[in-house]
Formats: structure tokens, sequence, C-alpha cells
């Protein structure tokens, strides 16, 4: 068997069924034998970097692993910032870059034909990173990558194979093996002593938990202790989804949150943050106060953020918390506060919040979406304000899951994102929700919506450009802009890439609209056009001069 099938075989046992490329010279007999594999499908991107996102969307809506091959130089090059992408938010990922041939790699900035050093440019953002020496060990190699992208905090990892040696064969009987060492790790159970009087201490606590919950397996323990002890639950942006129909559930934190979340915040006098590894951006120090804040989370960096005093830091992994907590140390009388937590959910609802006539505001239309989908959906959106819409104005229903750019909130990944989820998922519909600037950064993949004719709705918001960069030049440039104003014809973009289309311009077509796309199996793009000079909702600020206060005695 050459190494290039051996590959393919060893992934496709690991229960992998898709595989994302763009191909190329050097990685030509990857490429192939991952097209000749029978178990394991390939998906053709338009460029490297959206051929990583839509491995990364795979591997999330899957729990698999993600693979994206590319070949050398400027496919490795270009490959760097979904790797980078991946590296943010957590996602296992294995990109395998094809390399020039192994006689022709020096020490220099470039060598052979493409040639590139990428591993030592990519070991910043990976979990593990390796270029094949020797064929004989490419088992040795793809076992450690594997172990490291889901240990720990989960990650990417990159193994660049020479040209040459993917066609080499190999001796399978000679093949190393690797084995993991298991560290015995004492653990401090003080921790939980500590954590018990801090919690007995508050009045008013509260829990914000991140995707290192999903990670864990660990919702329903979350979900149990949250109703046990009355505790309001509140998600960083890539947990969104985790518990739509949980009733302690209050919504998203942070700049772009729900303005219940940032209230409760506000009041909290204790921040128990399960899996986050972003606090800084959800706990707005302006806000917090004096309040209290306890990190339980596998990943060391997670601890130390910036100005944010974390009073008890708990590296252990979420599932074995919550089997070593002892509730029967905690107290349960938070049902006053938990009151005061839901009374103000039903005043802060963004559906009472923002206007049903026209021109149609995107944050009633992302409430319009939730209403008219089901657990046959998903949602898949992008950066800037189509980030914030979905963020601050879904609601998911019960089976609902959403894709999205959790860290870096880049512009242009719906399509690639959609284009992995929908592979994966083939008895769900996605649902895009993308800016009229946004799309056109990789807005080459609709052909590969197009050919692989995908279940698959791109909901364009027209609000006149990029509305929430002119939120920010309105804040701090006294309303200079710099992009353009100009708008693509959607009706001809559709049309080029074979789509279908339709148009919604008022509000009373949007049931009707969606309702009658949401039947149909067909990719299409259906252009939204939403009031320009709409403003995002920023509950830090909109709160800053309320006075209403929880006083539970």
């Amino acid at each position: 068997m050459i190494l290039a099938d051996y590959i393919a075989k060893f992934l496709g046992d690991l229960r992998v069924r898709h595989i994302f490329m763009l191909s190329g010279t050097g990685s030509v007999r990857l490429d192939d034998a991952f097209a000749r594999n029978p178990n394991i499908e390939y998906v053709c991107a338009r460029h490297e970097a959206t051929a990583v996102v839509m491995a990364s969307a795979a591997a999330k809506v899957s729990g698999n692993i993600g693979v994206a091959v590319v070949t050398t130089g400027p496919g490795g090059a270009n490959a760097i910032a979904g790797a980078v992408e991946a590296w943010v938010d957590s996602v296992p990922l294995m990109i395998i870059s094809g390399q020039a041939k192994s006689n022709d790699i020096v020490d220099d900035r470039s060598f052979g034909v493409q040639g590139f050093n990428i591993i030592d440019s990519v070991q910043q953002f990976t979990k593990y990173a390796v270029k094949i020496n020797n064929p004989q060990m490419i088992k040795y190699e793809l076992e450690k990558s594997i172990h490291a992208a889901f240990s720990g905090r989960p990650g990417p990892v990159w193994v660049d194979i020479p040209e040459d040696f993917q066609n080499v064969d190999l001796n399978l009987d000679q093949l190393k093996s690797f084995h993991v060492t298991a560290k015995e790790q004492a653990m401090d159970m003080s921790c939980l002593e500590q954590f018990a009087r801090l919690y007995n201490a508050s009045k008013k606590p509260c829990i914000i938990f991140g995707q290192g919950v999903n990670f864990s397996n660990t919702t329903a323990k979350l979900i149990s202790i949250s109703s046990a002890l009355g505790i309001p639950t509140i998600s960083s942006r890539m947990a969104n989804d985790l518990l739509s129909s949980f009733e302690n559930y209050f919504g998203m934190g942070g700049i772009r949150g729900d303005k219940i979340a940032t209230k409760i915040m506000h009041e909290s006098d204790l921040f128990i943050c399960l899996g986050t590894s972003n606090p800084i951006t959800l706990l707005d120090r302006s806000l917090t106060k004096s309040s209290k804040i306890i990190s339980v989370n596998i990943d060391d960096v997670a601890h130390f953020k910036g100005d944010v005093n974390i009073d008890l830091s708990i590296k252990m992994d979420l599932s074995c918390f919550f089997e070593s907590l002892d509730t029967k140390k905690l107290k349960f009388d938070n049902k006053n506060w938990l009151a005061f937590c839901k009374n103000m959910a039903s005043k802060y609802a963004i559906s009472e919040m923002v206007s049903k006539e026209n021109p149609i505001n995107s944050y009633y239309f992302a409430h319009c979406l939730s209403e008219l989908t089901n657990e046959k959906h998903v949602f898949v959106n992008d950066a800037g304000s189509s980030n914030y819409i979905c963020s601050q104005g879904l609601r998911f229903n019960s089976g609902q899951k959403e894709v999205t750019s959790g860290a870096f909130y880049t512009m242009g990944l719906a399509l690639p994102l959609a284009i992995g989820a929908a592979v994966s998922l083939i008895d769900k519909q996605i649902i895009v929700i993308t800016g009229d600037g946004s799309i056109e950064l990789n807005i080459q993949e609709l052909q590969t919506i197009n050919l692989l004719k995908l279940n698959v709705k791109v909901f364009v918001i027209n609000n006149g450009g990029y509305a929430s960069i002119r939120d920010s030049q309105d804040a701090m440039c006294g309303g200079r802009y710099t992009d353009s104003e100009q708008i693509l014809n959607f009706e001809k973009i559709a049309d080029a890439f074979g789509l279908g289309f339709s148009i919604i311009r008022d509000v009373s077509e949007i049931k009707e609209v969606v309702e009658r796309e949401l039947q149909s199996t067909q990719p299409s793009i259906i252009e939204v056009v939403c009031d320009s000079k709409q403003h995002m909702f920023q509950p830090v600020i909109e709160l800053a001069n309320e006075e209403e206060y929880c006083d539970i005695g």
C-alpha cells in the first residue's frame, strides 16, 4: 500500500466521511487516494482557506475530526487563515499539505517547485505540526496528531508530506504506533471547598458557560445543577444554541449579547465560568464592579485573562468537576434572584423591542426565522451585523444548531461553513444569514453549492453595506465612511451561479417567501432589503444608566 492510500484508509477507519480540498500538483497523490477511497467523499473548494473552513464546520456538527488537503507553497499559505480560525474556535481539525520533493527541501525562503517551510510557520497556532521525514513513521504521526487534536482543549493539527513520499510503498508490518503515556495527575480537591465557600457567600450567582460544556458532554449536568440550585445561566458566543429551550437560560453575554443577559451580569455578585476561554469579553468591569469570578476550564490559558481578576481558578475537565462537586454543601435559596431574572426577561425580549413595520428591521426578520423554522434546520451566519442579529435575535428551537465564527467573527465564512455543514448533515436544511458585504469575500463558493446541489438557503441582509462598521464609524469617526455603499445585484449573482432567487422588500412578504423557500430543497439566494439606518444593539451601553436594581435582602 502506498503512503497516500494508507492515509485515506486510516481516516476512513476513523469514520471521517468527507475530505475538503483544492487539487494541486504537490498533493496530487493524496487527492487521488481520497478520490478512490470508497468510504470517503471529497469536496472540491475554490480556495484553500475555504476548504479548511468547510472541514471546521464538518467537525463542529459531527464531533469527529475535520480534514482538509492542500498543496504545497501557496496552497499551504492560503490554508493558514482557516487554521487560525480553527485554533481560536478550538476545532479538532487536520490539515494535510503536500510538499516539495524530499531532496529539494532546504533551509531557504523557498525550494523545489513551490516549496515552503510551512511547519515552522504554523506551529504557533496548531496543537501539533510535523513534516514527514520517514514514510514508515506515518502511522505514528497520524495517531499522534489525532490525539493532540482532541486532548485537552481541542484544536488543529498539521501534517506536511513531501511529494515523493506520497507514492512510497509501505511495509505495513513495520509501521510504528503512537502510544499515549498516562500521566497520574494529583487533583487538588480543596478547590471544590473554596468553590462552595464563594458560592454560599453570594446572593446573586450566575453561570456563564462556553463550548467546553459541549466538548465534555456535560449539557445535561449543567441543566441539572442550574435547575436544582436555581442559578441563571448565560452563554458565550460559541454555546449560544446549547440550552436554547432551558427555562433558566437567559441568552448570550458580551458586547453584542442579549440585554437581559447583560442586566443579569450587571446585578450578579458571583460569576461561575464553565468551559469558556474568553470571560474577558463577557465581563465588562464597569458592570461587574466587585463581583467574584470562578473559572473552571481544562486549559491553563483560560485562567489568565488580562485585567479580569479571577478569584478561583479550577483546572479540571467539566465532567470531573460536575461529578466531584458535592451539591449538598451548596445553598439552594436562589428563588427570589431567579424570579427577578425571569421577570426582567420578558421586558428585554428582542421581539418586543424592535419595529415590526417597514423598512424591515433585521432583528425582526431573525425573530420571524425563529418562528418559521424547526429541528430540521441548522443556522449558519457570517460576521458583522448578520452575526449580531443572529446572536441577539434568533431563538433556537429544540434540536436546532448554529455554526459560526465564534472568536474572530470572520467575514465571508458563512458560505464555506454552510457547505461543510450541508454535506455532513444531509437530512438538514442549512439556513445561511449573511450580509451584502460579507458574502463578497468568498462568493466563489456559491459555485460549490450549485455543483453539489446542496440544500442551502442563503439569506442576504441588504442594509446598504457594512452596517456594523458604520455603527463604529458613527461612534468613533464622526460618521465618515470609508467603505463603498454600492450593493451587488443579487438576482444576477444567483443567475450566474445557477441558483434560485427571491427577494423580500416588505414585512408583509416575509412569511410567504420564507415558507415557500423552506419547502424547496434546491439552493437559492433570498435577498432581504432591510433598514439601512438601523443600528445594532449594544446592551452594555444601553444599560449603563438604568437604575432598576434587584434587592433580595
